[in-house]
């Protein structure tokens, strides 16, 4: 099972990525678009992978949801295992306090 191999991939993720010669598997064209109306979050996302270009959209319990799904039904076309990764834990870092809140 995946979660047994990897416990933090935000780390290893990290890791190859300050690797010189690191090529990503894929890159988003764009912005991801996020619609959360408080009942039923979409998220839409345009990617490339493998010279193949992907426009996806997706439904979630939530905004992370909502992402993780899109990504994972975008992604699995090209890489089957992406179908048996699960989502168990997130953190969120908001750089600037006042762009994601009304707040001033």
């Amino acid at each position: 099972m995946v979660e047994g191999k990897i416990k933090d991939a935000t780390k290893i993720l990290n890791l190859l990525r300050s690797m010189s010669g690191y090529k990503p598997h894929f890159e988003i064209i764009g912005n991801y678009r996020l619609i959360d109306d408080g009942v039923r979050p979409e998220a839409t996302i345009m990617l490339r992978a493998n010279e193949r270009e992907m426009h996806e959209a997706d439904t979630g319990v939530g905004p992370v949801d909502a992402l993780a799904k899109v990504l994972k039904k975008s992604l699995k076309t090209i890489f089957p295992e992406v179908d048996q990764i699960k989502l168990i834990d997130f953190s969120s870092k908001i750089f600037d306090p006042g762009a994601g809140t009304a707040a001033g």
